[in-house]
């Protein structure tokens, strides 16, 4: 099974265009569907304030997969 993860975030502390605009996880994947392969959709989106971080400012992956691992069996 191949399981691909996306986190999309804020860069300089500025959420892209798009996203911001969107706010709902049906307007991503409406924006996905435009601009994606079938293959490419997301099949789930959860949208969050931030990601874990440790002090240095680094994302935190093992906090991360507790986040998704409810999402798959």
């Amino acid at each position: 099974m191949l399981l691909v993860i996306c986190c999309i975030g804020p860069r300089g502390g500025i959420w892209t265009r798009w996203l911001w605009s969107a706010g709902t996880a049906e307007d991503v994947h409406a924006h996905a569907r435009a601009r994606l392969a079938g293959y490419e959709w997301p099949e789930y989106v959860v949208l969050a304030e931030g990601l874990p971080k440790d002090p240095s400012g680094k994302i935190l992956k093992r906090d991360l997969r507790g986040w998704y691992s409810g999402l798959v069996g």
